[in-house]
């Protein structure tokens, strides 16, 4: 039999790397989904590190650091607590705050725990004191949760378009 031919083994080469590279790259997955090498204990997500400043989107952390501080946003989410016809909180958790307060515009229609409602307004840090008056605030100590908190103020807040109707 003969020996293979020098230009045949980079042909053989390719087609060893297309056949057994799959399996290859499969066999380091170190089984927690996170693609981690083999042995290496490695489990760092670097497509987080390499994207410096990504541009707001739905999802983004508005209020879980001062980035966004006086920034106009719009989030999409659940009443958790109607506290009065200017005031709501949010369950919020994928923009960074589980319990998002939200002081409104205007009076708002009669939201009721678990309307989906997206709510635009400009982040700030919160002070009962700032606020309490021109949203007609009462009993302090419900707001005592979010002193120094991010909250969306001077909001305006709709029904969600995905949110079921009838």
């Amino acid at each position: 039999m003969p020996l293979a031919q020098p230009h045949h083994l980079g042909r053989l080469a390719a087609a060893a790397v297309l056949v057994l590279g799959p399996w290859f790259l499969a066999s380091c997955d170190n089984g927690d989904g996170t693609g981690g090498g083999y042995g290496t204990g490695d489990t760092t997500d670097t497509a987080a590190e390499t994207n410096s400043e990504p541009a707001p989107q739905d999802g983004q952390a508005y209020f879980a650091n001062g980035d966004h501080l006086g920034e106009k946003v719009s989030v999409t989410a659940a009443v958790d607590v109607p506290l009065n016809e200017r005031a709501l909180v949010l369950n919020a958790g994928e923009y960074g705050d589980n319990s998002l307060l939200v002081l409104l515009d205007q009076k708002a229609p009669n939201f009721q725990e678990g309307d989906l409602v997206t709510a635009t307004g400009t982040v700030e840090n919160f002070t009962y004191e700032q606020f309490s008056e021109k949203y007609n605030l009462v009993q302090a100590a419900i707001y005592d949760g979010y002193t120094d908190e991010q909250f969306l103020n001077q909001a305006t807040v709709e029904a969600a378009k995905d949110a079921p109707t009838g």
